[in-house]
């Protein structure tokens, strides 16, 4: 049981640990150094893969710890500790490695360096009087130049640029040849399967030749015993084998998820397609392409040019006349195979397409089952289902119909293949230009030259789903990302909330109306209220300032910079957006407050609760901060949920504060204690701006602007905007105003 009454304050000694320290933690500020390294260098890292390689390394960094004095020995002796593990946490991160320098250059900053006893720093520069300037988590610190001081410089991965074409391909390709020498192992694995099952080909040959006519018993039982060593090296190198592609798939499969979900979080919110079902389906469609890609590269390199080399070992053990068959038989396949592969294509396109948006109807039919429920849409819910289910149940048909003819087909010409090379064997064997056992022999090796022809039906398939499920990946893959065409985002020192927007304006996808502001300017530490009716544009607003929209015209400076190149990240970190349909994710309640926070400790996240009325939630439940919450936040009221995303604004202290109608379901006391927590955390220098249709909140702001037909109708002092509101005739006034295509709005 967690309960909150119970928690411990944890706080956080900051301060770099002195030489005279018993214990130094090695990865306590690794992950600061490495962040504030790539944030100087206009680099991006991905926090998640950092953290967790920094985790997964804690053992490797633990001798470091154990080497507390600093001085010449230690930093020699450990020089080669620290770095080996910090290229491969690095290499994990996804950077491609780090340049490793005896001490460091001071053409060349920033550098990283461990400095036994103190802890990680980042070498910034050399001053005037020849010593190294270092910062050991925030703390300034020098070293004499003439110190030994090993350090590493970061080597960053080339990103691909977007305008690329097939970045999808370019990605799933590198990925595959990244564990090449695992499939060309796999490929001598199957080599020497293939090699082992000629064997036993041969084996039967000689018996029918020489141990059968001779009676050679002890012939026999050499022969017996070799193809039995033989078959015992099958098995083992088939289960060898079988690893080795086991352990490909999942390294391919952990890469490809990580970067493509990766990418669709890079997506920009207003590039994200409508149907939610779909797009995981397109997601999801890497394992197909990794199915195939596994498949079709045995079936090149080892299983087709072994059917040739079988037909070669038939003509060398029998006669040229008996390989002619087999040769046939497997070239009318491969005819027949291509003959049949736009028709599969074409249903393979038509029945994932189906199927994602199958997918798309359930989905919407789960997270909308209480909707469905309330208002009686049952029928029009299983209409859609029977109609799309009917569409996807044909292609399938179709596509398993051809398949199945194909194998049925495949399976024929094998048979025909092997009557007629017994025919003609038989022929030559009896005009003595072959044995009877080398006759035996070719009827063996004939089925394994066939072998291909029975696998190209199933390729066949594969090659068409992996190719439809290619083109929806790089169909998500061209939706323009956060910072669309900026190669290096821009990292400012912090943000003032200064906002100016000229001549912009958004529409959504097939939406005729569109949000016009010609000119609006919000000073830094100002406080606006924006109100206005339903559907008028108010959040359309806050996302664009927020820069989860892009504008289709004009542009929007964030204390003079374009909001479209400061970094998305940083953004995140310094913009406190609150939406009105805030959304909770499967986890417990600890994680969804959480989200994209440090953890401040139990004691801090006691506090705020406590100050927002969430520790009621919390104290009610006998898991406390580990409630576990279903996906969407149900379970819990639309209160608690806006509750909930209230006390994570908190959390995150941001500079700019974008508040949707943050009290939309909240009761009236619980409004009322929202509206002093505002108060309370809502600096005079951070910029506020609040939507809401609630007079009482408009208290904290001394601005306000009424929006109506997408248009800002009025924007003014607070008091005066609403004296103004309060008169009918300005009020009918300013409405009228609205209809004007080219109504100016003032800053």
């Amino acid at each position: 049981m967690n309960n909150l009454n119970n928690m411990d304050q944890t706080t956080t000694n900051q301060t770099p640990v002195s030489a005279s320290s018993n214990l130094l933690e090695p990865t306590e500020g690794l992950a600061t150094a490495i962040l504030q390294i790539a944030r100087m260098q206009s680099k991006s890292i991905d926090r998640l893969r950092l953290h967790q390689a920094i985790t997964e390394s804690k053992t490797d960094f633990a001798p470091l710890a154990s080497l507390p004095v600093e001085d010449e020995m230690t930093i020699s002796d450990t020089t080669q500790v620290w770095q080996k593990v910090l290229r491969e946490v690095l290499i994990q991160t996804g950077l491609e490695g780090m340049e490793v320098h005896d001490s460091p250059d001071a053409a060349r900053m920033p550098a990283l360096s461990w400095l036994p006893g103190v802890g990680w720093a980042v070498i910034r520069n050399l001053t005037s009087d020849k010593k190294w300037l270092l910062d050991v988590q925030g703390v300034p610190r020098t070293i004499p130049a003439d110190k030994p001081l090993p350090c590493v410089r970061f080597i960053y991965s080339e990103e691909e640029d977007e305008g690329k074409r097939k970045p999808a391909e370019k990605m799933i390709r590198k990925e595959f040849l990244k564990l090449k020498s695992t499939f060309v192992d796999s490929c001598i694995a199957g080599v020497l399967i293939n090699l082992i099952a000629l064997a036993t080909s041969l084996y039967s040959m000689q018996v029918y030749d020489r141990v059968i006519p001779t009676q050679g018993y002890s012939t026999l039982g050499v022969l017996t015993l070799g193809v039995a060593i033989t078959l015992v090296f099958d098995i083992v190198i088939k289960f060898a084998r079988s690893s080795l592609i086991e352990n490909a798939i999942t390294q391919m499969d952990s890469s490809l998820s990580r970067q493509i979900f990766a990418r669709f979080l890079n997506v920009r919110l207003d590039q994200l397609p409508g149907s939610v079902g779909s797009l995981s389906a397109q997601l999801r469609g890497y394992e197909t392409i990794r199915g195939f890609l596994s498949a079709s590269t045995f079936y090149l390199f080892v299983d087709a040019p072994f059917g040739l080399f079988f037909i070669f070992m038939i003509g060398l053990v029998g006669t040229p006349y008996v390989a002619l068959v087999p040769l046939v038989f497997l070239v009318t396949s491969l005819a027949f195979g291509f003959a049949m592969r736009a028709k599969i294509d074409s249903l393979a396109a038509k029945g994932i397409d189906a199927g994602n948006k199958k997918t798309g109807i359930l989905v919407e039919a789960i997270d909308g089952a209480e909707t469905i429920k309330a208002g009686g849409g049952s029928w029009n819910a299983l209409s859609k289902w029977i109609d799309i289910n009917n569409q996807a149940l044909t292609h399938d048909m179709e596509m398993r119909s051809i398949s199945e003819k194909s194998n049925y087909l495949s399976a024929m010409l094998q048979q025909i293949s092997y009557i007629g090379l017994i025919a003609v064997g038989a022929y030559f064997a009896a005009e003595g230009h072959m044995t009877m056992g080398a006759l035996i022999a070719c009827s063996i090796l004939s089925g394994r030259a066939m072998s291909p022809v029975t696998q190209i039906p199933g390729l066949m398939v594969q090659a068409a789903n992996a190719k439809v499920s290619l083109r929806n990946l790089e169909q998500i893959f061209a939706l323009e990302s956060d910072n669309h065409g900026i190669e290096r985002p821009l990292l400012p020192e912090k943000i003032q909330g200064q906002y100016q927007l000229e001549r912009i304006r958004y529409a959504y996808p097939n939406s005729p109306k569109a949000l016009v502001v010609q000119n609006l300017v919000i000073q830094a530490g100002e406080k606006v209220g924006v109100i206005g009716p339903v559907g008028a544009g108010k959040s359309t607003l806050l996302r664009v300032l927020a820069g989860m929209y892009q504008t289709g015209e004009g542009r929007i400076l964030l204390d003079g910079l374009d909001i479209n190149q400061i970094s998305r990240q940083f953004l995140s970190e310094r913009i406190g957006y609150l939406q009105q349909d805030h959304r909770l994710f499967s986890g417990t309640l600890r994680e969804n407050l959480l989200i994209g926070i440090p953890d401040p400790g139990d004691a801090i996240l006691r506090k705020l609760a406590e100050q927002t009325g969430l520790l009621n939630v919390i104290s009610n439940h006998p898991k406390g901060l580990d409630l576990m919450i279903v996906e969407g936040g149900k379970g819990l009221s639309g209160g608690q949920r806006q509750l909930v995303a209230f006390t994570r604004l908190l959390l995150s202290r941001p500079n700019v504060w974008l508040l949707d109608e943050p009290t939309s379901s909240m009761d009236s006391s619980t409004e009322q204690r929202a509206l002093a927590n505002l108060q309370a955390y809502i600096q005079p220098s951070d910029t506020l701006v609040l939507v809401t249709h609630k007079p009482q909140l408009l208290a904290i702001t001394n601005r306000l602007i009424v929006i109506a037909q997408h248009q800002i109708v009025m924007d003014g002092p607070r008091d005066e905007i609403l004296k103004s509101l309060s008169t009918p005739n300005e009020a009918q006034s300013q409405q009228a105003s609205a209809q004007s295509p080219t109504q100016p709005s003032q800053g």
